[in-house]
Formats: structure tokens, C-alpha cells, sequence
């Protein structure tokens, strides 16, 4: 009989040895399977474990912790203070006071009128009148003593305290004595830009 299974091709004793190699390739996959499983678990982080802290050091973390977030806002408030406290630049230049050719037209025949313009629109009235105390007293100081240097850099300087512009006192003494009416023309036109709060 089994010279009839040769015949054909089929050997028991070869069919033994074949199951064997089949059973002992599934065994090595099955290893080859676990082993790759163990190595992607040892990649992974494990799962956090939360243990309960004794009360004191949960509130020793509780407190640094809204201590680092409240040093955090407080640097944010104190970037945007110091953001808001930096000063700014004039809106309109100096010399572009043709801009605007009616107010170029009054500031030059009659500066007094548009100083007390300014004076008044800082103080808070939007529609100041043109011949205020304010006025007087600017052309009073001009005309009599050729003085308004002074009153324009008095005035610049609180139109820059009110509107946060860079600045100092000597360069608006110098601009009112140099350039008195472009002075007054750009401080009126930072005045209408930006009304008063």
C-alpha cells in the first residue's frame, strides 16, 4: 500500500513531517506576535496612575499652582500697562498743516483764535467759542509782549500728557518759537482726531 501512495505522490511518513512544519510555524509566528506585543507595550507610556496625595501636598500644589497662573496675569497686565504707557507719536506731522487749508488760513491771520479753540476742546467742550478768556489772554501775551512761546508750549504739553505723546517740555518751548501756528494747527487736528475721554 504504500507503494501505491508513493506512486501517487503521497508518503505518510512525509505527511507526518509536514503537519509538523506547519504546527511549528504557527508557534513561531504566535512568538514572533508576543514579542512584537511586549515591545509596543514597553513603548508605550504607561497609564497615569493617580494616587491620592496626603491633603498637604495637594494644597502645596493647588497653591503654586495659582500662584505661577496669577504671576502669569500679572505679567500680561503689567505688558499691556506698559504697552498702553509707552508714548506714541504725533497722528498728523508737524508741517502738514496744509492739510486742512481753512484751519492753515485761521491759525495764521489770528493764532489766538485757534489756541483757544484747542483750549477749549481739551477742557472737554466740543464746540468751543472762538473768542473765549483763553484767546484774550494768548493774544494779549503775543501782541504785548511777544511772549506766546510760553502759553503754546504750556498748551502742547497737556495735549501730550492728555493723549500719551512722546515729547518733553524744551522741543515744545522750541516748536511754539519756530513754528507756532504749524504747532497749533497739529495740536488742533490731534485734538479733533482724538476726542477727550
Amino acid at each position: 500500500m504504500s507503494y501505491q501512495y508513493s506512486q501517487q505522490g503521497y508518503n505518510p511518513q512525509q505527511q507526518g513531517g509536514y503537519v509538523q512544519q506547519q504546527q511549528q510555524q504557527q508557534q513561531q509566528q504566535q512568538q514572533q506576535q508576543l514579542l512584537l506585543q511586549q515591545h509596543h507595550q514597553q513603548q508605550r507610556p504607561p497609564p497615569p496612575q493617580h494616587q491620592q496625595q496626603p491633603p498637604s501636598q495637594q494644597s502645596q500644589y493647588n497653591y503654586s499652582t495659582m500662584q505661577m497662573s496669577s504671576q502669569n496675569v500679572s505679567k500680561e497686565q503689567s505688558e499691556s500697562k506698559t504697552s498702553k504707557n509707552t508714548p506714541r507719536e504725533w497722528k498728523f506731522g508737524l508741517f502738514d498743516c496744509f492739510s486742512d487749508l481753512g484751519l492753515c488760513l485761521k491759525t495764521t491771520c489770528c493764532p489766538c483764535i485757534t489756541y483757544g479753540e484747542n483750549k477749549g476742546k481739551l477742557n472737554g467742550n466740543p464746540t468751543p467759542n472762538s473768542c473765549s478768556q483763553d484767546a484774550f489772554v494768548y493774544c494779549c501775551v503775543q501782541y504785548c509782549f511777544g511772549l506766546s512761546c510760553i502759553l503754546g508750549a504750556m498748551h502742547r504739553n497737556e495735549v501730550r500728557a492728555k493723549y500719551n505723546i512722546e515729547g518733553n517740555g524744551i522741543c515744545d518751548i522750541c516748536t511754539h518759537f519756530c513754528f507756532g501756528c504749524c504747532a497749533l494747527i497739529q495740536e488742533s487736528r490731534e485734538i479733533s482726531a482724538t476726542p477727550p475721554s
